[in-house]
């Protein structure tokens, strides 16, 4: 959107050029066709026009047709559901692209928004060291693989713990732990194998 204001222009000045440059051939003795032809002069014009803008309208056509809104009525219904018949404390479950949508529409926090998806902008963050402990580690990707975890697993207690476990303490448990073992997929292998099941057998585990 914010390329079309001076595509237009750039577009606009081009054809004032095209034209003005078409008119002085027009009246030189080198080019007599222009002289002795002048409705020739606005067929190159509109052929220049058409040359200009109507690979633009394919393209335009082609990205916009292929876009789904990710703002509806739908989200805007069960936002509003939310906000109606859940307690403020309440934190909303869901892909990170409808984080910010959530947190407007239902004033509800979430488990996910685009500073966790955004995952180019990770080294440019400046953290508070009081906020985020573990700096540009949280809120990071790790969140992304969690909850695409829990919502893909057929195991429906290790689904209820993952979702526990972000939305009571965020990136805390699993960054803690692995920090300790110091091996992502030995920190993955454990919390999987205990957030489905009850503190007892954990504990065993």
């Amino acid at each position: 959107m914010l390329l079309v204001s001076p595509m237009v222009i750039s577009s606009g000045i081009l054809i004032g050029i095209v034209v003005g440059y078409l008119d002085f051939l027009k009246g030189s003795k080198n080019f007599p066709i222009f002289k002795r032809r002048p409705e020739f002069l606005t067929v190159i014009v509109i052929l220049i026009i058409i040359w200009i803008t109507v690979p633009s309208v394919f393209s335009l056509e082609k990205t916009f047709s292929t876009m789904i809104p990710l703002a509806n009525d739908d989200l805007s219904n069960a936002s509003q559901w939310i906000k109606e018949n859940t307690s403020i404390n309440t934190v909303i479950i869901s892909d990170w692209s409808y984080g910010h949508y959530f947190t407007a529409m239902a004033d509800r926090p979430v488990i996910m928004d685009g500073r966790m998806g955004y995952i180019e902008t990770l080294p440019t963050r400046n953290f508070d060291p009081t906020a985020y402990p573990f700096g540009d580690q949280s809120p990071g990707i790790s969140r992304v693989y969690w909850v695409d975890h829990a919502f893909s697993t057929t195991n429906e207690s290790l689904s209820v713990g993952i979702f526990q476990m972000l939305s009571t303490s965020g990136d805390l448990a699993y960054l803690t732990l692995n920090n300790y073992t110091h091996n992502t997929s030995q920190s993955v292998e454990i919390l999987n194998n205990v957030l489905g099941v009850n503190k007892s057998v954990a504990g065993i585990i």
